[in-house]
């Protein structure tokens, strides 16, 4: 037997995870305010959450079955995009996946197994949701990156790479690549598979590459945690080929998301009255917190970017964005630094959070107002 105090903590070729929103607790742990003072909005999450109902306690008192109903709710959700029934026909019925961080964390081993081939090589946006490259780096696969500005060239030649990640929109840049334009990558880059990431699309449906029938080269990922606002039920969807799906649904095991989270999970999909007006609020919701930090950002040079999930603010250097990042979390307010970027993520604040920062907005920016 192997004496495991001698074994290290983690595999030596790791590199450290990448940091997150959403990490209330170690600011309180780290600061003077308490969790009732702090407004969060260090994740895209809708601050409006679809109202969870009473749950049937013998949910919790039963495994898991298959997950035919949530799958069945999933499409007639997503088909819901297409102007005609018969569009909708098209639509490829999804995989029921615990979050789609879990196809992120399997599926450099299963297309590893898949294809025997080692290393793969890689195309990934040089700022997105670092998970992805973090996992594919953990196979030892080759990484390449490219920026939001090159991406409609490069979709628009042959691409020298065996699997491109394109996360639509860019979390956190906002930058949204028409799907028109990745669905001609795919068709045109038969040997390339495109993984599509479309976690902030619930919104804009119309540019979603589920508009069409996908190329079998193509995955789509999607979640319930952002516009729904469920981030804990742990509950997404994989749109892709019968053959990816069926070794997927191998690697996924038995009971891979728990009953109540798929009973949760099917009410909210079928819920087409909160989806309409959840739409309309979290526009609103933009709008209010893109007019406030456009006047309060009148006199500088940031740039600000928006989608109807978070607002991205450009400070131009590093050091200036970690310095409003700290002047934020001293007011109590906890926002997204994207590390190692002049960028700063800020999520959609309820009523009463907006005002509770517009009153402290003032404090927090003034000392910026001449940044450049």
């Amino acid at each position: 037997m192997f004496d495991l105090d001698k074994v290290p903590l983690q595999s030596p070729s790791l590199q450290s995870p990448p940091l997150h929103g959403g990490r209330l607790q170690q600011a309180i742990a780290a600061g003077s305010h308490s969790k009732a003072d702090w407004i969060d909005l260090s994740t895209g999450i809708n601050p409006d959450p679809w109202p969870v109902p009473q749950i049937p306690t013998e949910l919790f008192h039963r495994l898991p079955e298959n997950n035919q109903a949530l799958e069945q709710a999933a499409h007639a959700y997503y088909s819901q995009q297409y102007d005609n029934q018969i569009a909708a026909q098209h639509l490829c019925q999804p995989l029921a996946i615990p979050g789609s961080q879990w196809f992120i964390q399997q599926f450099p081993q299963t297309l590893q197994a898949l294809t025997q081939k080692q290393p793969l090589n890689l195309l990934l946006p040089a700022i997105g949701f670092k998970e992805h490259e973090y996992w594919w780096q953990q196979y030892q696969h080759s990484i390449s990156h490219y920026h939001d500005c090159d991406l409609d060239t490069l979709l628009s030649n042959p691409v020298a790479a065996d699997v491109m990640v394109i996360i639509n929109p860019n979390n956190p840049t906002t930058w949204l690549t028409p799907a028109k334009n990745i669905l001609h990558a795919a068709h045109h880059n038969p040997d390339t598979l495109f993984i599509v990431d479309e976690a902030f699309m619930d919104t804009t449906p119309e540019h979603s590459v589920l508009i069409n029938t996908l190329p079998a080269n193509m995955i789509v990922l999607r979640s319930l945690g952002k516009f729904f606002g469920l981030a804990g039920l742990r509950v997404g969807f994989v749109f892709c080929h019968p053959t990816l799906k069926s070794w997927l649904s191998h690697d996924l095991g038995p009971w891979p998301i728990a009953t109540a989270s798929q009973w949760l999970a099917t009410q909210a999909l079928g819920d087409t009255l909160w989806q309409a007006n959840a739409r309309k609020r979290l526009k609103q919701r933009r709008n209010s917190l893109l007019l406030l930090l456009e006047e309060q950002l009148k006199n500088s040079s940031f740039e600000i970017c928006a989608t109807d999930y978070f607002i991205t603010l450009n400070c131009h250097t590093a050091h200036q964005a970690h310095n409003l990042f700290e002047r934020f979390k001293a007011c109590g307010v906890l926002i997204r630094y994207i590390e190692n970027t002049p960028l700063l993520r800020i999520g959609l604040p309820n009523q009463r959070d907006l005002a509770r920062l517009a009153e402290w907005l003032p404090t927090i920016l003034r000392p910026n107002a001449s940044a450049s």
